[in-house]
C-alpha cells in the first residue's frame, strides 16, 4: 500500500468476540489526552468512529482519525485513517506510534486467549 502524504491507512483483523466491539461506549463529548485534544465528529456504533486530534505542541495541525468496522470471516476488521498530519515528519512518528498501538492490541488479545 503506498503512502500518502498527509495520511495513514492500517488495516488491521482483530479476533475478539462481537460483542466486545458491537456497542462502543462514549461518555465524553471532548477528548482529552496528555499533551492532545480532540472532538467526537461521528458515533456511528457499532460500524464508525471519527474524531479530530490536536497536538499541544502543534495546535495549528487539525488531524482527523476515522474507524471503521466490520467483521471479517469471524475477525473484526478495523479500518484506520489518520489525515490531516502536516509533515512527513510527523506523519512517519505517529505512523510508528499506531502500529505500536495496534502491535500491543494484538498481543493483549491473543494473550487473553482472544
Amino acid at each position: 500500500m503506498a503512502a500518502h502524504p498527509g495520511r495513514i491507512r492500517r488495516v488491521a483483523l482483530v479476533s475478539a468476540p462481537r460483542h466486545q466491539i458491537e456497542d462502543p461506549v462514549v461518555h465524553h463529548q471532548r477528548l482529552e489526552s496528555p499533551g492532545a485534544t480532540g472532538e467526537y465528529r461521528l458515533i456511528n456504533r457499532p460500524r464508525r468512529l471519527v474524531f479530530s486530534w490536536t497536538f499541544a505542541e502543534h495546535p495549528e495541525n487539525h488531524q482527523l482519525i476515522e474507524l471503521e468496522f466490520s467483521e471479517h470471516q469471524g475477525a473484526t476488521s478495523v479500518v484506520m485513517i489518520n489525515s490531516g498530519i502536516s509533515t512527513e515528519q510527523q506523519r512517519s512518528g505517529q505512523q510508528r506510534g499506531w502500529h505500536a498501538c495496534y502491535d500491543n492490541l494484538e498481543r493483549t488479545l491473543s494473550a487473553t486467549g482472544f
